[in-house]
């Protein structure tokens, strides 16, 4: 808790959010390949997703990591503390900025974000698609805050 609560303090965003998330993401690090880049960083190619495409306690994509921090690489990913840094960063600093907190669907759409994108998530709120992709990961969020 201690990271989360760290992070969620510098970015303005609830440990508790970040920890549900991460709780979606890996289990809270507890996915095989979560365990595994945790326990041997360097091993990118054991630690990374199913899709191919993130890495680390939250699953932050390497695109996504690389427009906060120019630097950030999959190794770095795998490490808990930038792991969770980045993505409280990412949640403060860019999508909470994107929604209004006097929207009923605040926390949703942040979440929503989150996991399938600001922009598929504009899309949904705007009602240019019916419905997201994030539905049910929304629900376990809801579930693992709770």
């Amino acid at each position: 808790d201690a990271l989360f609560k760290k992070y969620g303090a510098m970015y303005n965003v609830p440990f508790e959010w970040l920890k549900a998330i991460a709780l979606n993401e890996s289990s809270l690090g507890l996915a095989p390949s979560v365990a595994r880049g945790l326990m041997s960083p360097r091993d990118v190619q054991a630690s990374i997703s199913s899709d191919g495409k993130s890495w680390g306690l939250m699953q932050v994509t390497l695109t996504t990591a690389k427009s906060l921090d120019p630097m950030a690489t999959p190794e770095k990913l795998n490490n808990a503390d930038y792991s969770i840094g980045l993505a409280a960063l990412y949640i403060g600093t860019k999508i909470l900025p994107m929604f209004s907190q006097n929207d009923p669907r605040f926390l949703e759409w942040v979440i929503k974000s989150y996991n399938q994108g600001p922009g598929n998530t504009l899309k949904e709120k705007s009602g240019v698609i019916k419905k997201g992709y994030a539905d049910e990961y929304f629900v376990r969020f809801v579930r693992n805050l709770n």
